[in-house]
């Protein structure tokens, strides 16, 4: 197992280089097909000196004119969590200073203390904290196959993964994004 991003798991996928692949806010391309498992709950993430932290929750709206990363470079025409937040700005009639990140190593731009990422809670060190959106919107998480060729394993992976994801309340049929 390993942490690749999505466009490049659906990628190996597609070219036979791996079975499946479990990915977050997948763009859906008609050669793979999508299962899905839950949705994840969106937050704000930001630096723990910035601006907006003291809120107990954030809107849209207050993001308005803030500086919002997203996927940039060659990526982003092939990333489904940048298009999603795009989307949602969108429909809310919002405009937010975009920042399209081109590398996902370190530095990330949330150390700057002026940035901040509409996305799933995650571990990026102890100075970046979430702050929940409201209204909440979620993020699918969904298995990743190749159209007509799986494997009977992947069929048995995918009951398997439903079944996980049940047992542990994750849902994937609350309103999405």
């Amino acid at each position: 197992m390993r942490h690749e991003v999505t466009r490049d798991l659906q990628r190996e996928v597609r070219e036979h280089h791996l079975d499946a692949a479990l990915g977050f806010c997948p763009l859906e391309l008609p050669e793979l097909s999508y299962t899905p498992l839950f949705d994840e709950t969106l937050v704000v993430l930001m630096r723990d000196d910035h601006p907006l932290r003291a809120h107990e929750r954030l809107t849209l709206q207050d993001l308005a004119g803030a500086r919002v990363v997203v996927v940039g470079g060659k990526g982003a025409p092939e990333s489904g969590y940048s298009l999603l937040v795009r989307r949602l700005f969108a429909d809310a009639g919002v405009e937010p200073d975009y920042y399209e990140m081109r590398a996902l190593l370190p530095p990330h731009p949330l150390d700057d203390g002026v940035t901040v990422a509409v996305n799933v809670e995650q571990d990026l060190g102890s100075r970046i904290l979430a702050v929940p959106l409201d209204p909440q919107r979620t993020c699918p998480f969904a298995l990743i196959c190749r159209t007509g060729s799986q494997r009977p394993l992947i069929g048995t992976f995918i009951a398997f993964a439903l079944d996980y994801a049940a047992s542990q309340g994750w849902t994937n049929d609350t309103a999405r994004a």
